[in-house]
C-alpha cells in the first residue's frame, strides 16, 4: 500500500467498530434472555456503555457481570480489545517503520 499507516488505520478502525458493535449486541440478547445475567437490565445505550468502559478498562462497577455466561463474555471482549489495541500498537511501530524507510531510500537516489 502507499499510504500503509492509512490503511492500517482504517482497518483498525473497522475492525474495532465491528468489535463494539457485536460486543454490545451479545450484552444485549444476553440481558434480555435472563436479565439476571447483569445487575440491570440493559437497553442499547447501556450495552454500548457497558461495552465501551470494558474497551476503555475504566469499568465503573455500575454495570457488571452477574451470571457465567455474561462474564464469559466479558472476558472475551477483554481479550479481543487487548489483541486489537497490541495490534494497532504493531501498525503503527511498522508504519513508521517503513514511512522512515521510504524516506532514507528516496533520499538515497535523489543524493
Amino acid at each position: 500500500s502507499p499510504h500503509p499507516m492509512r490503511t492500517g488505520f482504517v482497518l483498525l478502525s473497522v475492525m474495532i467498530t465491528a468489535m463494539v458493535v457485536i460486543f454490545a449486541l451479545t450484552y444485549l440478547s444476553l440481558s434480555a434472555s435472563d436479565p439476571g445475567n447483569f445487575n440491570v437490565p440493559l437497553t442499547k445505550v447501556s450495552a454500548l456503555y457497558f461495552t465501551m468502559t470494558i474497551l476503555a478498562t475504566v469499568g465503573f462497577g455500575d454495570i457488571v457481570a452477574t451470571s457465567e455466561a455474561g462474564q464469559i463474555a466479558v472476558m472475551l471482549q477483554m481479550v479481543v480489545g487487548l489483541t486489537l489495541l497490541t495490534a494497532l500498537a504493531r501498525v503503527i511501530v511498522a508504519a513508521a517503520r517503513s514511512a522512515t524507510q521510504r524516506k532514507k531510500d528516496h533520499q538515497g537516489l535523489v543524493d
